[in-house]
């Protein structure tokens, strides 16, 4: 290679290559050849086969013969070397210009979404079918750029900084807004002639002279007994806001000494308490008051500049909402005459105080703020501070004393008291009616804080602890000591009408909300990102004292529950733990808290599994002791774990664990990881992980595709062998672990870690002959997880469905009821998913197989469903899929129950469905061919299912009847039954009207439209409502509300087909901007194109295995030996 000189004559290795045209070196020094390089004849001529006869040369004009040039020697292995190199250089080029312009594009989309939309006109994403769409008068903002406020925009300017708020609020009923004044004292460090506040939803008057800035006289010692009785004189503020006068009661709630400590404003109605100061005009004018409704921020404009160091007090009358999701909200309900009342209450929401007054909303701006409520008489106000309130006549004021987050609700409310072990007193206020349903919610109340104190061994702050029940509430994330506000379904239970559901409904809420007094305190979303744990914890804790409660156990609650967490996981829409940079509402609606609350706990779960209860139990309490407060709020947690580890549990790499960043991998990043084993030989199998999903059809969101790990994770293996596989804990990279030729291992054993496990085809098809032979040799969590795992896997196409099949057989000799959860959740979702399909009805007789054994137990014990919550679930699932694959004879039971057992007794007695339903009936459920059961009423379990059957195959009268039932009915769990069975009805028009009419309660319409998609004809009108009403009705009810807007889309939308998918991806087209951050839509689209898939994939091998084409697992004895040494 040496005598090669690329630089002078590169045709040499074009000579090299093509030589005799056929890629030959042979004729490169032929002795025959011209002079004329082999690159110049490829010019001249052109290549021929050695077949073809050469035709004569074309006579050419003579040209001097060239200086003769220096051979050059080239081996043959060196050229091939270069040769071969330079095609790989070309590759590599070419995939580099691949791979960067792919990345530019993809930054591109990404930008394109806060950027302005100019050639793309309608449109935001690539589309085959190019249209112009008619675009109606409601839609024309749709062509308006999509921008998302950032941080810095967000911010208040930092130079005016609130020192307190007093606040006099006039709420209205029926939506008429809420009249107030708001006195807030300011310090300015910079000098300034704009003052800024947040403000969404509010109306400022237009006199600019009712905004007015003022000071603090000095402060005046009493002289004599005149002056006292000057002092007595009341100082009245006037707040003219929509042509209204509201008077601010003294201190707004605050004493002498706290004036004093606050330098705050007093001013008096009475004459009992001497003022401390009085307000002296500025003399600086407002002349200009700017909105900003993107920003929520509200901008006043001064005539002269405030001074550096001053302090002056902003007087400003507004007129707020109270309609909205966030802020004060207005909840009606019927009481038993029919007589309607309204509660307020505020909303348990993050930066809700700028829905109610304007405020410095924002977590450096906090500051104590005081209210003056103005309420109707004989209602009541209760706070999570001190309240006095003070008869004026025909009304009453409340004032509240001063604290950071005010949170109060107003209602006719009576409380019912219990004092715990530990010296709490616990009042749990409710409307009179419903007062005597509050005695178990009491009891529960004070069996969760003996819980909490116990395995936190800390005991709450506050000696009281007010829970109030609100009629349709809607619950939140943000904590307010001593303060809890429920829906008042989750605290009321019937001792005649309800069963072990609504106990354990109460049992989680209350437990949950109760432990998020230890660990609540999130103000502010932009510190979101590292209060994950305010989620996670409370859920964990939830589920440990449901144990303690009702006995529940907790691992196979869990075990239950992973499957939702699992099947949201493996999506491309699904969301890390920890999601940073959050400050924006688009970006709190777009979190889905319910998950990031249940996956949290789950990884919370597997930590203690992986170090032990004792030393997760240690770190706990260590944290709440130390750390709780301290900020990043997660932190400290790891510290704990730390400090009570000391160094004693290796992690993957034989080092002490770094608990931080073992969590790290689980929180920072989409997904959980799929171990695989795979069995190299008979000495050795290797352990691998990759991130698992449903399928690869969908990409995840550009910001969370390049995972901080690159979906790695440290993965505790909770592994069982029935031989020696050696000191094995964790699994950062693959590596192997020695086996002896007869042993086998399982991992993730009784379902405690978060992700699932496959193994290969062989092994899963002697899985499925050990459990056919000694199912019992196996623990019902690790039996449940394999049949999930195996399932998952061949659902996303790693297996094959022959062998999930398989592993089902042994299922009529299964006596567990958490592998049954499982199975029948799986039944469920594959007859959703082949509903209508040629084979619907062999898989019906297939299912009918499995689960009709097991389903005997519904008539032979019914008495343990009501006092075994997982038994209750599983009865429920039976019950249900009884009702698919044998509809008919089911459908008849049902309908006659709820005309005997209901709807007899109900209609003509003017009693409360919660009383009347007590009808004793002999009714027969179906038992193979046949029907025997009693009941001695309409079961609680059993309730909804005989009212939505009863209203779809009842008539007018039916749904007419049922529906007053519903408005005057005084249980809430009742009436929620009731009013959600309404949507079972069969008439397109009613159910539209029946949108409309609860489109003012988010959780009434949400319930309405997953109830709709369960029936035929609700699922053609859901949809397709959303849809044509989006323009005219709900963009304009929830504008810059997209959190409501999510949960409306993911309860109403159903996609079933390519031709329902397509709609709502052009529906989206042509909404781009009102449907941006509505993340429930990206999830439906992903669904539908999972389950599209899944039919095209699946049929054929499923009517195959159900034609019995196909083998079940085999019954060979010696194969099965290796499984009899466990």
């Amino acid at each position: 290679m040496e005598d090669v000189d690329l630089g002078k004559d590169r045709t040499q290795l074009i000579d090299f290559v093509y030589a005799n045209g056929n890629g030959s070196a042979s004729n490169l020094n032929h002795k025959n050849e011209s002079n004329i390089s082999l690159s110049e004849k490829a010019v001249k001529q052109p290549l021929q086969t050695q077949n073809q006869s050469t035709p004569p040369p074309k006579p050419q004009k003579q040209k001097p013969a060239p200086k003769p040039k220096k051979k050059i020697a080239c081996a043959p292995g060196s050229a091939i070397c270069l040769f071969l190199l330079a095609v790989a250089a070309i590759i590599f080029a070419a995939f580099l210009g691949h791979y960067l312009t792919k990345q530019k594009y993809e930054m591109m989309q990404f930008k394109s979404s806060n950027e302005s939309q100019v050639i793309c006109k309608n449109y935001t994403r690539p589309h085959k079918n190019k249209h112009r769409p008619i675009v109606n008068e409601e839609d024309l903002d749709e062509n308006d750029a999509i921008k998302q406020p950032t941080k810095e925009e967000l911010a208040l300017p930092k130079h005016v900084q609130p020192i307190w708020y007093d606040v006099s609020l006039s709420p209205k009923v029926g939506g008429n807004g809420t009249m107030g004044l708001a006195l807030v004292k300011l310090n300015i460090s910079e000098p300034t002639n704009k003052i800024v506040l947040n403000a969404k939803g509010i109306e400022f008057t237009k006199n600019l002279e009712k905004i007015q800035l003022s000071r603090e006289a000095p402060k005046r010692a009493k002289k004599s007994a005149a002056d006292d009785v000057e002092a007595t004189t009341p100082a009245v503020v006037s707040a003219n806001a929509m042509n209204a006068t509201v008077e601010i009661a003294e201190g707004s709630g605050m004493s002498a000494e706290e004036g004093s400590g606050q330098n705050v404003v007093l001013t008096t109605t009475t004459t009992e308490v001497t003022p401390l100061s009085n307000l002296v005009d500025t003399g600086i004018k407002i002349i200009n008051i700017e909105f900003d409704e993107d920003l929520e921020k509200v901008t006043l404009t001064l005539d002269q500049e405030l001074k550096k160091g001053s302090d002056v007090v902003l007087k400003i009358p507004f007129t707020s909402k109270v309609t909205n999701d966030n802020g004060l909200k207005e909840y009606k309900y019927k009481t038993a005459d029919g007589k309607e009342k309204s509660m307020f209450t505020t909303q348990p929401s993050y930066a809700y105080m700028r829905h109610i007054f304007p405020s410095f909303d924002q977590e450096a701006f906090k500051a104590p703020a005081a209210l003056t409520l103005m309420h109707s008489k004989g209602s009541v106000v209760v706070a999570n501070t001190e309240v006095k309130t003070k008869d004026d006549g025909d009304a009453q004021t409340s004032t509240l004393k001063k604290v950071l987050d005010p949170d109060f609700v107003i209602g006719d409310l009576v409380p019912s008291e219990v004092n715990t072990t530990s010296g709490i007193t616990v009042r749990i206020w409710t409307r009179p009616e419903v007062q005597h349903s509050t005695e178990l919610s009491l009891d529960y109340t004070n069996q969760a804080i003996d819980a909490m104190e116990h395995i936190l061994q800390s005991r709450l702050e506050s000696k009281s602890l007010d829970i109030v029940a609100v009629p349709g509430f809607q619950h939140g994330n943000r904590v307010s000591p001593s303060f809890i506000v429920l829906p008042e379904k989750d605290v009321l239970y019937n001792e005649n009408s309800n069963d072990i559901n609504q106990k354990t409904r109460l049992a989680r809420t209350i437990s949950n909300r109760v432990a998020a007094q230890w660990f609540g305190g999130i103000t502010n979303p932009e510190e979101f990102g590292t209060f994950w744990l305010n989620d996670a914890l409370p859920k964990f804790l939830e589920v440990e004292a449901l144990e303690r409660i009702l006995n529940v156990k907790s691992d196979d609650l869990w075990t239950y529950e992973l499957e939702k967490i699992l099947e949201r996981d493996a999506t491309a829409t699904s969301q890390p733990l920890r999601v940073k940079n959050v400050f924006s509402a688009a970006d709190i609606a777009a979190i889905d808290h319910e998950f990031i609350g249940k996956k949290g706990a789950a990884v919370l779960r597997m930590i203690q599994k992986a170090v032990g209860e004792s030393v997760f139990n240690k770190a706990i309490r260590s944290f709440v002791s130390s750390y709780r407060s301290a900020y990043p709020y997660d932190d400290g947690l790891w510290k704990s774990f730390q400090k009570a580890l000391g160094g004693k549990l290796k992690g993957w790499n034989n080092e002490p664990l770094d608990v931080a960043k073992f969590v790290n991998t689980w929180v920072d990043q989409i997904g959980f990881p799929l171990v695989s084993v795979d069995k190299l030989d008979d000495e050795n199998a290797e352990l691998s992980q990759e991130r698992f999903k449903n399928d690869h059809k969908t990409k995840e969101q550009f910001k969370f595709r390049n995972a901080k790990y690159w979906f790695n994770w440290e993965v505790p293996l909770f592994l069982k062998g029935s031989g020696a596989v050696g000191n094995v804990s964790w699994l950062h990279e693959a590596f192997r672990i020695p086996l002896n030729t007869s042993d086998s291992i399982y991992l993730n054993t009784d379902s405690n870690g978060v992700y699932r496990v496959n193994y290969e085809e062989k092994r899963w098809n002697d899985i499925a002959k050990h459990l056919e032979k000694s199912h019992g040799k196996l623990s019902e969590r690790t039996r449940a997880r394999l049949i999930s795992d195996v399932f998952a896997l061949a659902n996303s196409g790693a297996l094959p469905f022959e062998t999930a099949l398989n592993v089902t057989s042994y299922l009529p000799m299964e006596t567990g009821t958490v592998p049954w959860l499982i199975a029948t959740r799986i039944f469920k979702k594959l007859t959703d998913r082949l509903e209508g399909a040629p084979i619907q009805d062999k898989l019906n007789n297939f299912i009918y197989q499995k689960i009709h054994k097991k389903f005997e137990e519904v008539n032979s014990s019914p008495s343990e469903s009501n006092s075994n919550y997982l038994k209750s679930l599983l009865y429920s699932n039976l019950i249900d899929l009884m009702a698919i694959v044998k509809p008919k004879k089911s459908n008849e039971k049902l309908n006659e129950l709820f005309a005997e057992g209901f709807l007899a007794p109900c209609q003509d007695s003017g009693n409360f469905s919660s009383d009347c339903s007590e009808y004793v009936f002999f009714v027969l459920i179906p038992l193979i061919n046949s029907f025997h059961f009693f009941f001695f009423r309409v079961p609680g379990e059993l309730r909804e299912k005989v009212y939505c059957n009863g209203v779809e195959f009842g008539n007018d009268t039916v749904f007419e009847t049922v529906k007053e039932l519903a408005e005057k009915e005084v249980d809430g769990v009742e009436k929620e039954l009731l009013h959600n069975s309404l949507a079972c009805f069969r008439d397109p028009r009613t159910l539209r009207r029946l949108i409309l009419e609860n489109l003012n309660s988010t959780s009434d319409v949400t319930q309405l439209l997953r109830k709709m998609n369960s029936r035929p004809v609700g699922r053609e009108i859901a949809t397709n409502w959303i849809i044509d009403n989006w323009s005219t009705v709900l963009k304009k009810k929830f504008k810059n509300d997209p959190e409501t807007l999510n949960q409306i889309a993911d309860a109403g939308i159903v996609l079933d087909n390519e031709r329902e998918k397509s709609m709502v991806e052009t529906f989206m087209e042509h909404h781009h901007k009102s449907t941006n951050g509505i993340e429930s839509l990206d999830k439906k689209i992903e669904e539908a194109t999972t389950d599209i898939y899944w039919r095209k994939q699946k049929i054929a091998e499923l009517n195959d295995y159900l034609d019995g084409k196909m083998k079940g697992p085999a019954k060979d004895e010696e194969a099965d030996n290796s499984e009899e040494q466990e």
